[in-house]
Order: structure tokens, then C-alpha cells, then sequence
């Protein structure tokens, strides 16, 4: 039997269902992609930095094993609210929630600061998963949400937790608000990688992690390997 979906399986077991699709981006079309991406910073919203909006990277990447490309600003915001608007009810028909006073305005505003990183850490996974040499690497919503967890690295028996973030003072106040309350475990290992603008690629509006810093998190593991 030849399957003509763009899925790969549907499974259902022990009260879950997993829907696995095809992931054909790599690193270089990803980098040609980015090339091209549109993008402006909006002018800073202290306000609105501080509404709870529902997590943007499950449209995100939805988007992406979908149609296999990053979505653009607008579409990743009409992604977004046709996410949200029919099952969470964010906004009513007037773009306004009833309860916590969040607009699409501010929605707007969140995915345009929350873009640039959307697209930083996909291209870092793709290149560890593709040049890193590591025995495993994944991202999980799941950990992205409760574990802050960005980019999960195995190597031999030991798992990576890579926390990813830029060195700005909006991104440096949201890391610490973000990891504030999380246990101190030593397992699986953490692992903090920093963005700044004197070391990174500039590939068209956005600032990317580079190869120094992937070889900065082989050293660490390295270490780590051989101390046992």
C-alpha cells in the first residue's frame, strides 16, 4: 500500500493520538528561505509584553510540516487566530477578550517580537541536526512549554536541555521570567546558549545562531563524556 498523504502515520494508542508528518527543510533551503523573510520590528509596547497569549510556535510549526517553509509574519498571526479564535475564544468579533482585555493589536505585537526567535531556533535545530553529529536531536512542544527546554540533545546516555535566547534586554528579562520558576535539576543536563549581534550571521532581517555556537555545545558534551 502506497500512502499519497502528506502524513506519515496516524497512530492512536493508550488514549493518545499521534499525527506524524514528513519534515523535508534543510538547513540550506531553510537559509535560502530566511533570505527572503520580510520583517520590521514594531516600536517597543511595554503593556503589551505582559498578556499570557497562547503559545505561537504549535502554528508555527504546523505551518511548516503543512507546507514545508517557515510561514511569513502575516501568515503565522492568520494561522494563529484561526487557531485560537475558534477554540480558545482569545478574541470576540470586535477583536477584544471579554476577560483579560487582549486585542489582536497586542497579538499582532507578540508575534513580531516572538518572530526573529521562531525562526533563530528552527534553523539552530536543523544545524545541529544535520552537522552536529550528535546520536539524537528534537524539539518538543511539550518541553518548549513546561520545561523550557528549546532544543533536546542526546549523546551516549545523557540527555541535553539547550535553552536558546538573544542578549537584549527584552529577551534577557523574558529568559529569566521563563526559567525563574524551574527546579534546579541537574538531569537532563541544562545547557544555556547566548545570541548576540557581534556574534552571529545577519542572513537578511534575521540574526542567526552560528556554527561556533554549535561547536561550543559539542566541547561542553564532549567534556561532560569523558569526565563520565
Amino acid at each position: 500500500m502506497k500512502w499519497y498523504y502528506d502524513i506519515l502515520d496516524i497512530k492512536i494508542k493508550d488514549g493518545k493520538g499521534y499525527s506524524l508528518h514528513n519534515l523535508s527543510i534543510t538547513l540550506e533551503q531553510l537559509t535560502s528561505q530566511i533570505k527572503g523573510v520580510v520583517y520590521s520590528p514594531l516600536p517597543v509596547d511595554g503593556n503589551a509584553d505582559y498578556y499570557f497569549i497562547p503559545s505561537m510556535v504549535i502554528p508555527f510549526y504546523y505551518f511548516i510540516l503543512l507546507r514545508q517553509r517557515i510561514p511569513t509574519e502575516g501568515e503565522l498571526l492568520h494561522l494563529f487566530k484561526a487557531f485560537y479564535l475558534g477554540k480558545e475564544k482569545i478574541l470576540n468579533e470586535s477583536g477584544k477578550n471579554k476577560v483579560n482585555g487582549l486585542t489582536e493589536g497586542i497579538v499582532k505585537y507578540r508575534i513580531n517580537k516572538a518572530y526573529p526567535s521562531l525562526i533563530r531556533d528552527f534553523h539552530f535545530y536543523l544545524m545541529l541536526h544535520e552537522k552536529g553529529g550528535f546520536d539524537s536531536v528534537a524539539y518538543s512542544v511539550k518541553q518548549d512549554m513546561e520545561d523550557k527546554c528549546d532544543i533536546e540533545i542526546i549523546s551516549g546516555v545523557r540527555h541535553y536541555h539547550v535553552r536558546l535566547f538573544a542578549d537584549t534586554e527584552n529577551s534577557n528579562k523574558w529568559f529569566e521570567g521563563k526559567t525563574a520558576a524551574l527546579p534546579e535539576n541537574t538531569y537532563p543536563i541544562p545547557m544555556t546558549i547566548k545570541l548576540d549581534a557581534e556574534n552571529s550571521d545577519l542572513v537578511g532581517k534575521i540574526y542567526l545562531f552560528k556554527e561556533e555556537h554549535m561547536l561550543s555545545i559539542q566541547k561542553a558534551i564532549d567534556i561532560n563524556n569523558k569526565i563520565g
